[in-house]
């Protein structure tokens, strides 16, 4: 599918007819319930899609079978289209053709209504809209039936065929309290597969424009000096958006929608990139604050500017409670992990999203590629490029969101936890000062240790357990992930590698 602001040409022209349309329509609907509508008839995004026909001989053609009609399968299941201005209609102009000679599918009365494509519908009251958050409190409007031809208190759930080169609209409230889905033909031996386009035109909330998050960044990143638990959550939601319904949602369409697009959104997405990445980094110094602030609580005691760093902790998110009485230190850390928690999860769906099999049967330039993004080094975002930097790695999340929890813990009983340390985090032994001024500095970069074949992969099976060096270990390594990386054998004290910054590849084994 591919989706855009309505722009020139042939979509244009179909933008204003279904405008046009839907105007008539509205008001025919006003004059039948005998009361105005209030919804516009203005449509600012489409959306085209291409879909194919269901065939059982196709092993590759794996379409979800729908539970509300035991004998169709679906292509689009059910939904409220969302991220629309209230009360704005939803056009929709679909054409069908021949798989295989492109040809457009004649109507065919005769033709049973299970081998045509469908249109399914079914009343889910506050499924969007300005009441959507009473969902589920109108328990006799809901439709939770999935009885076929049926639903609670006989609400009808339907299924409409349509003619080739028709459109069909959903007015007004409509979208608020049904869903929608679109059901394949069944596919059966001798059956046409046929291909299915439609190009559906949406009214988009102004808040759900590429300019209203960018500047939702600017604001949050703006308001870096302040502390509190509104502040925090405010940072988590907004983190959560530009990764998963921006950067997420570019990247997944492949390399070639990438190339397509890139000359009219490159500034947006590098824009979000920076943003996602300056987030990251805030949250790695939340994280600190708050493990320090427990910390400090909990009577744990550091030297020099690490002990101040505690204290300063302890005291900002004491003052913070204070302000906020009958809230707990957990109340306050949880928060956190809450965003930590539902972020870990949503990674996890979009692992999984983008490892369908169903990618495989696009063309390479068209299957999921990779979000730049690069995890565990250090942060150091700069200006113009199409990387996001974090200093923590993405697979921790769960991790440290436990972690998170026991540090309020610690913080309300004033005992010490037993997780202060956790992967994703700096060491609190490597916290404390040293007096080498470059232990620090370990903290904000991937560090390797280079071993010669074969002892390498020794060391990793764990049949070599012991590694010597004639210089110490620096202090800020300690608790630290340290990589392998394995040379070819060569002089001793003498490194093999070139003078890089970042090996990638082959190069490094860890």
């Amino acid at each position: 599918s591919y989706w855009g602001e309505v722009g020139g040409g042939g979509i244009k022209d179909l933008n204003e007819w279904l405008e046009g349309r839907t105007k008539g329509h509205l008001e025919s609907l006003t004059n039948s319930r005998a009361y105005p509508t209030t919804g516009s008839n203005k449509y600012t995004v489409a959306l085209i899609n291409r879909m194919t026909s269901y065939d059982e001989r196709d092993k590759d053609n794996k379409l979800k079978k729908e539970p509300d009609f035991k004998t169709a399968r679906t292509n689009v299941s059910w939904h409220a289209d969302s991220s629309l201005q209230n009360f704005s209609s939803i056009a929709v102009y679909q054409t069908v053709v021949d798989e295989i000679t492109g040809s457009l599918v004649p109507d065919c009365p005769e033709d049973k209504d299970e081998d045509k494509w469908r249109v399914a519908l079914k009343v889910v009251r506050d499924a969007e809209g300005p009441t959507m958050s009473t969902r589920g409190t109108n328990v006799e409007g809901n439709n939770t039936s999935n009885t076929e031809g049926g639903g609670a208190n006989n609400n009808p759930i339907v299924a409409l065929t349509l003619s080739n080169n028709s459109s069909y609209y959903l007015l007004d409230d409509f979208n608020h309290h049904h869903q929608h889905a679109v059901l394949s033909p069944n596919g059966g031996k001798g059956s046409r597969r046929t291909t299915r386009y439609s190009s559906t035109h949406r009214l988009i909330r102004r808040s759900g424009h590429i300019g209203d998050i960018i500047s939702r960044c600017e604001g949050v990143v703006k308001g870096f000096n302040k502390k509190g638990a509104k502040v925090w959550r405010n940072e988590l939601m907004v983190w959560e958006e530009v990764e998963t319904e921006w950067l997420r949602q570019f990247y997944i369409q492949g390399r070639g929608h990438r190339n397509l697009k890139w000359s009219d959104w490159s500034d947006s997405i590098i824009s979000l990139l920076g943003y996602w990445s300056k987030l990251e980094e805030r949250l790695y110094s939340v994280l600190l604050l708050l493990r320090r602030a427990a910390m400090g609580r909990s009577g744990v005691t550091r030297r020099g500017k690490e002990a101040k760093k505690i204290s300063k902790a302890k005291e900002a998110v004491e003052s913070l409670l204070a302000r906020k009485e009958g809230r707990s230190g957990e109340e306050e850390f949880g928060i956190v992990a809450d965003g930590l928690e539902r972020m870990a999860d949503l990674r996890k769906g979009w692992k999984a999203r983008e490892n369908d099999p169903v990618f495989k049967g696009l063309g390479k330039d068209w299957r999921p590629m990779p979000v730049p993004f690069e995890f565990g080094c250090g942060g150091g975002w700069k200006d113009g490029e199409e990387f996001g930097k974090s200093p923590m790695p993405s697979s921790t999340l769960s991790s440290i969101a436990a972690a998170v929890r026991s540090w309020g813990a610690a913080f309300t009983s004033r005992k010490q936890s037993a997780s202060w340390e956790c992967e994703g985090l700096p060491s609190t032994a490597a916290e404390e000062d040293t007096k080498t001024k470059v232990d620090g500095s370990w903290r904000r970069m991937r560090v390797g240790l280079e071993m010669q074949a074969p002892w390498a992969e020794e060391l990793l099976k764990g049949r070599k357990t012991i590694e010597t060096r004639q210089y110490p270990l620096p202090e800020g390594l300690l608790g630290r992930r340290v990589e392998i990386m394995e040379v070819d054998k060569g002089k001793d004290g003498v490194s093999c590698l070139p003078r890089k910054d970042v090996l990638e590849g082959d190069d490094l084994k860890g």
